[in-house]
């Protein structure tokens, strides 16, 4: 039997647990496309792309976390999930 524990707080989790999943990928912004872009014969720069590994390096910058959580720390996560709000929250000394 399968046991899972909160990744936040380290709580045991029985029936009820949610999952985080979060993919961080590059930007890819499209460009604009114009007439002569869609007459031209594309093939040879596709052939091009391949051969020099573009889609590998891609792939290679892509990076996925996988969290279980405990309602709570769902319901904390929901509410500041980059966690900007807890820096804030921190007080240092003056010295």
């Amino acid at each position: 039997m399968l046991h899972y524990t909160c990744d936040a707080c380290g709580v045991r989790l029985d029936e009820q647990r949610y999952v985080v999943k979060v993919e961080v990928a590059p930007a890819i912004d499209p460009e604009i496309i114009s007439e002569a872009d869609l007459d031209a014969d594309h093939l040879e720069q596709i052939a091009e792309i391949l051969a020099a590994g573009d889609d590998i390096a891609a792939e290679e910058d892509r990076q996925g976390f996988r969290y279980d959580l405990c309602p709570k720390c769902r319901d904390k996560y929901c509410r500041d999930p980059l966690g900007k709000n807890s820096w804030r929250q921190l007080k240092f000394s003056e010295n």
